[in-house]
């Protein structure tokens, strides 16, 4: 059986697949980077000296705890949810195993249940990874759940009313298919050939369209996620708030939709390329951590943070006035920055999206800073810069987004902000300028505002299809 097969084969029995129009390259691309990373990370762990472990662990538990409870809106900064796994020693892996059940422990503020509740969770399951024959149960996710929730009334139980997803169109199960659809669950869990990146996909977008707990769903999901992938070699799976969130919300919108998982996959694939990159580099992981932690610091970062976001107030401000609506959908982290900085991918981040209502969406994201632009610039101004793309007008899209805009060369537009100079650099094609920040907002909602128009005037030609 060949290994695209292999893949298809897995995923019968559930909701989801693979989409035939994509390319089988593509598949198999997303297969040799997942199965190149179980070796990576052996590797890396083999040469990674004993303190440096304890350093990885360390700052790949807390951001995992952190990055989960930040996606569902927790409160407990990323500072706050290391010195708290600390201080309950939940980051000692043996003591925390041993007194998982934590009931005294959540009785604390709410802040504190959030972090110590999932950090429980989290060694619950490395514990059932101890035995790779265990079987996974219904009751088991219970107690994941009841862990996370403890101390609320529906702790550990499914749902008992209808709810819902914020800002999804989908429908999650109503409450009596609950218990049946969790059973098909677990069931194809357990006996599913599924290459561990592909369960782990469909394991959590299939938990996630159930919707089966009254709150905690996307946690668990998470949860389940690493759970799965805890059978192989691979590095912790972070979904970060920040630069992660956009694509991995449309993603599971798309897996719910179209039942094609692939681009779940893709999601899961960058995140563990980025951890292991930190793996490899396991003083860098710590500097990066450093960075975060110290957010509220006047470092380079929050300078430049603030100029970015009088920038943007004044592009929202002028976008209204021609009823288009600047939808944010993440930002930037320190550890994203100083990536972004060092002109490495894995700090890209969707940004926001600009859209009439009813119209086509055009996508800001962040990237590094072009070869183009970085010529004119000091070496010290590598900021990282906001980049187009528009979504794909076909049914079936390779990626939500295309790498360009109404036909132009990728990375065509780019802006640049460049901290306490109170300036921007702006670049279309091979011509760079240097403007103030209220001309930059006013040419750059300007540029939002043609793309729009020639993008909903296509629509309505239909001219996409001949593109």
């Amino acid at each position: 059986m060949n290994r695209i097969n292999l893949v298809r084969a897995g995923l019968e029995g559930s909701p989801y697949s693979v989409d035939d129009s994509i390319a089988e390259e593509e598949i198999l691309g997303l297969m040799d980077r997942s199965q190149g990373f179980e070796a990576r990370c052996r590797m890396a762990r083999q040469t990674i000296a004993a303190e440096l472990k304890k350093t990885l662990a360390t700052v790949g538990r807390t951001t995992e705890i952190y990055e989960s409870n930040r996606i569902e809106g927790k409160t407990a900064t990323l500072e706050e949810t290391y010195h708290i796994l600390s201080a309950k020693q939940y980051l000692d892996a043996d003591r925390a195993i041993a007194s998982y059940t934590l009931s005294s422990s959540l009785t604390d503020e709410t802040k504190v249940q959030d972090v110590v509740g999932l950090g429980a969770a989290r060694f619950l399951v490395d514990h059932f990874l101890r035995d790779p024959q265990y079987p996974l149960t219904e009751a088991d996710l219970r107690a994941l759940h009841s862990l996370i929730m403890k101390g609320l009334p529906f702790a550990g139980q499914y749902k008992q009313a209808d709810n819902q997803i914020a800002g999804s169109t989908h429908v999650p199960v109503s409450p009596l298919e609950v218990p049946s659809q969790m059973n098909y669950l677990v069931s194809w869990f357990r006996d599913t050939s599924a290459p561990l990146l592909w369960k782990a996909a469909v394991a959590h977008a299939w938990l996630t369209h159930i919707h089966p707990f009254d709150d905690g769903n996307g946690r668990m999901a998470r949860l389940l996620a690493n759970y799965t992938l805890g059978f192989g070699a691979y590095p912790p799976l972070i979904i970060k708030a920040s630069s992660d969130r956009g694509r991995y919300i449309d993603a599971l919108e798309h897996s719910d939709q179209a039942g094609d998982i692939i681009p779940l996959a893709r999601v899961f694939v960058r995140a563990l390329e980025r951890q292991l990159m930190i793996m490899e580099q396991p003083d860098f992981v710590w500097t990066l951590f450093q960075k975060d932690l110290r957010v509220r610091e006047q470092s380079l970062f929050k300078r430049w943070n603030e100029t970015m976001v009088a920038f943007v107030r004044e592009v929202e401000s002028r976008l209204l006035l021609s009823n288009i609506e600047l939808t944010r959908v993440g930002n930037l982290s320190p550890s994203d920055f100083e990536l972004l900085q060092r002109r490495n991918q894995s700090g890209n981040s969707w940004f926001a999206l600009a859209s009439r209502p009813g119209g086509r969406e055009l996508l800001l994201w962040f990237g590094f800073t072009s070869s183009r632009l970085a010529k004119v610039l000091e070496r010290d101004q590598t900021f990282p810069s906001i980049f187009f793309s528009e979504r794909d007008p076909n049914p079936k899209p390779r990626k939500p987004y295309l790498p360009k805009v109404l036909g132009h060369p990728e990375l065509w537009d780019e802006l640049c902000v460049i901290a306490d100079e109170g300036r921007v650099m702006l670049r279309r094609g091979e011509t760079t300028s240097s403007v103030s920040i209220p001309q930059a907002a006013e040419l750059w909602a300007a540029l939002i505002i043609e793309y729009l128009e020639q993008m909903d005037a296509n629509d309505r030609a239909g001219s996409y299809g001949a593109r």
